[in-house]
């Protein structure tokens, strides 16, 4: 399905709910998705290694052609975007790859827009593509002091199947805890 944002972009939606639209990836989306990054890096920093102050608009741009390219690839992170229900910002983005440890399963990890977090559109976002496409067990990792990612995963119906002690060091938190969690495909 495809769907005419208000800035006139014709996007591919994956899934929607009455607040939100997922959609794949796309390079018209690069001035949203790199303003979102640079809003929400003192969030992200702490959490997300890849996160940068200051990306590059056409680093973002070249990034999300390849995010697009991805979802040929049977072996690669597919990522998705989700966008407020009339697709005038980036509530963040959501990103499935093939789990190696299980068969039909994926590792979720997503980042969210700061001016978004907070308040459930996030988790209804992903909740509507899980819905809307098999990808089999998930599982997700978080760190023990990131509470949002626990609510998150909690509001997703993932679990903490394990706990792995003092494996993150970092100059915000110190040595701390990775959780991680699972949602398992029912039936």
């Amino acid at each position: 399905m495809n769907s005419k944002g208000s800035a006139g972009m014709v996007l591919q939606v994956v899934a929607s709910t009455p607040r939100t639209v997922v959609v794949m990836p796309d390079a018209a989306l690069a001035p949203w998705v790199n303003q979102a990054l640079i809003d929400s890096f003192v969030l992200h920093q702490p959490f997300l290694p890849w996160a940068k102050a200051a990306p590059a608009l056409q680093d973002t741009r070249n990034n999300l052609r390849q995010a697009l390219l991805d979802h040929a690839r049977v072996a690669a992170e597919k990522r998705y975007f989700i966008l407020t229900a009339d697709q005038t910002a980036v509530i963040g983005c959501a990103g499935l790859h093939p789990d190696p440890a299980g068969e039909h399963a994926h590792v979720l990890g997503y980042w969210a827009n700061v001016g978004y977090s907070g308040q459930g559109l996030m988790s209804e976002g992903i909740g509507a593509l899980l819905a809307a496409q098999d990808f089999g067990t998930l599982r997700l990792t978080a760190a023990s002091v990131n509470g949002a990612s626990h609510g998150l995963a909690r509001a997703l119906g993932f679990e903490v199947v394990r706990v792995v002690e003092g494996v993150r060091d970092t100059p915000w938190h110190g040595v701390h805890d990775t959780w991680i969690f699972e949602r398992r495909v029912e039936g």
